[in-house]
């Protein structure tokens, strides 16, 4: 008895302890409060982090929250030496971790929109190993609105100065995240999720994790980041990835990019990587790259992973995400030798902004940076990469639109299907024999391929039929009147691979669409959508939502405790009309290692007896569409749709 009385103690104290919620508010708050009500919260985030434990929420009330010593910062125009107060503190410190169970969350309280404005680090830092934590809801500004190029590569200079003469430089100002992770080597942070924020204007990238596993971003909106920094950095960056254990480095899904929004995010300064130190897993694409006379650019893209550990062996997503005019690729996975990518049903369109942003800066007066010309998705140095379901828009042909290359010797996929390329330049070879340039036939084959838009003639068509996609963008580009919906003629509605299709489009809707005309529909996301057992009194089976599989979402149907060959999983139809001709699909899968038959049944049922139309179709463990048509349909309009199978 004593030994259950301590084990309900335990478990009731943890249940306690894992609900409790703290308070946050600029204006209404202060630090000596409990914080554990709205009407008595604490006045700064920090100050909630003292008290929070694994389980707990920090909610942050509207207001502005800003870094120490804020609005001190004040970068010199001609002289980075004589710069001042260039590294203030983070504006928030995460240093907790939640447990497995029990993430510690950071966000909003709904309905509020907090936000946090810095003019140093950065915004929130997770400053060490810190994991299984949340952070979601707020707005984070940095400070590139109000830097000008002058100021930025005065500091390049002084920064090359310093190195050069070894004094000291610490302008982190010019080098600032919104959100990020602390580097290190000797610690990893894991299973974070960042969601539902608004980076823009930070000098350096939107949001950065390094030495990671098990990470999230989804859902933000970052833009206009990574200006003015030497940094050589992108919008959203996972770089030198690790694994977890050595038990936990399979390749399975652990990194996720999906449902962001991601726009104007470019660099104007040239890279200088500081006394010439090669960066973890770093091999620079040439000699002169990031010396101090360097003044090329080949950074600043939209969604980037790079240099992750050779013995990394987990598998990158990104899904849904739109990548609008950044400077170089939309998406952009490199130097990750022992991983693999899954990149579909993006929307990547008009990247590659990086010669219109130097054409305008020429016109300032101020010398040009010029750079590769590449506008789309790109893997290098990869282990595996499906490339699938994405649109991909580029100005002109002699961008890139998509490369695949460096493939590792024991890589067994490298597949780019079912994707539309507007414009742009796409794998292949140049003729010897003609001199022109030749697109691989694994390309063409397997993908809609169109060419020759001319986006600056007043009478062109969009050939994707975007609800409202700009036809010319000569600068940063204003999203607020954009709407990269597809209209319903558009060649990409319900036209994705459905292997490879996720569940939810970036909006949240259901993907694929059923079909307009459709009687019956059924996703098996939250129920069992009108089927249900088919057996009898004495023999019966039974069906279920699962989790344990899915095609796509995260549910299945499942038939189990079959006894009898004809227990299966049946549907009702009573909507049909005589003369009217049908499609009937499944998609179907028998358990791991086992193979046999599947039956797409269809029976009318009177008094008892029953007239069928069947169709059958050896499966296996792996997902495959059972289907049947029914061409001027005859039969009474109560029908039974029944799905059976057998497996051996």
């Amino acid at each position: 008895m004593r030994q259950l009385l301590l084990i309900l103690l335990c478990l009731t104290s943890i249940s306690i302890y894992s609900q409790q919620n703290y308070y946050v508010s600029s204006s209404l708050g202060d630090n000596n409060n409990a914080g554990t009500s709205e009407n008595s919260p604490f006045q700064t985030i920090n100050r909630a982090f003292d008290n929070v434990e694994p389980g707990d929420t920090i909610y942050v009330m509207d207001g502005t929250y800003t870094n120490p010593d804020y609005g001190t910062a004040n970068p010199h125009s001609s002289d980075g030496s004589q710069s001042t107060n260039m590294n203030n503190p983070p504006a928030v410190i995460v240093n907790k971790s939640g447990t497995a169970g029990n993430y510690i969350t950071l966000r909003n309280l709904p309905g509020h929109n907090p936000k946090i404005k810095f003019d140093g680090r950065g915004g929130i830092l997770i400053s060490g190993p810190q994991s299984y934590l949340i952070i979601e809801g707020f707005e984070i500004e940095g400070p590139g609105a109000s830097i000008t190029y002058d100021q930025a590569i005065a500091d390049r200079k002084w920064k090359v100065k310093a190195d050069q003469e070894d004094l000291n430089y610490n302008h982190s100002y010019f080098a600032s995240f919104g959100i990020w992770s602390g580097f290190s080597q000797d610690f990893l942070h894991h299973h974070v999720i960042i969601r539902n924020n608004i980076v823009h204007h930070t000098t350096g990238s939107g949001i950065r994790f390094n030495d990671s596993d098990h990470i999230t971003i989804e859902n933000n909106t970052v833009y206009n980041t990574t200006w003015w920094t030497s940094n050589a950095s992108s919008a959203i960056v996972f770089a030198e990835c690790k694994a977890l254990s050595n038990n936990d480095n399979g390749d399975d899904i652990k990194m996720i990019m999906r449902g962001n929004t991601v726009y104007n995010n470019w660099n104007r300064i040239p890279f200088y990587m500081t006394s010439g130190k090669i960066p973890p897993n770093g091999n620079p694409p040439s000699g002169s790259y990031g010396n101090a006379d360097y003044s090329t650019i080949l950074d600043g893209q939209g969604l980037y992973v790079t240099r992750s550990d050779d013995d990394y062996y987990g598998t990158f997503l990104f899904e849904n995400n739109l990548c609008v005019n950044n400077g170089k690729n939309g998406i952009n996975f490199d130097r990750s030798e022992g991983s693999s990518a899954l990149i579909r049903n993006n929307t990547i369109y008009f990247n590659g902004v990086h010669e219109i942003i130097q054409d305008i800066s020429v016109s300032e007066g101020n010398p040009a940076h010029r750079g590769q010309k590449v506008a789309g998705i790109k893997a290098n140095y990869f282990r595996n990469v499906t490339i699938v379901n994405n649109i991909v828009v580029t100005r002109e042909y002699d961008f890139y639109a998509m490369q695949i290359q460096n493939q590792q010797s024991d890589g067994t996929v490298k597949e780019a299907n079912n994707n539309i390329f507007v414009n742009g330049k796409l794998p292949g070879y140049t003729s010897q024999q003609t001199g022109e340039y030749v697109t691989h036939s694994w390309v063409t084959d397997d993908n809609q391929i169109i060419s020759g838009v001319d986006f600056s003639n007043s009478n062109y068509k969009d050939p994707v039929s975007f609800v409202n996609a700009p036809p010319i963008v000569n600068g940063p580009i204003d999203m607020t009147p954009t709407n990269f919906q597809l209209k319903s003629d558009s060649p990409a509605i319900n036209a994705g691979e459905q292997a490879n299709t996720p569940e939810r489009d970036i909006l949240g809707n259901l993907r694929p669409l059923p079909p307009s005309d459709a009687l019956a529909y059924s996703s098996f996301e939250s129920s069992l959508g009108g089927w249900s057992a088919w057996s009898t009194a004495n023999d019966n089976n039974e069906v279920s939502l699962s989790s344990e599989t899915s095609r796509t979402g995260n549910q299945s149907l499942k038939v189990f405790g079959r006894t009898k060959d004809f227990h299966s999983a049946k549907y009702n139809i009573s909507q049909l009309e005589v003369g009217s001709s049908y499609s009937l699909f499944i998609y179907a899968k028998l358990p791991e290692g086992k193979s046999g038959t599947a039956q797409l049944m269809l029976r009318k049922i009177v008094d008892g007896k029953g007239k069928s139309i069947s169709y059958a179709l050896k499966i296996n463990s792996n997902w495959k569409l059972v289907a049947t048509k029914m061409d001027n349909y005859s039969f009474a309009p109560v029908l039974q749709q029944l799905w059976k199978m057998d497996n051996n």
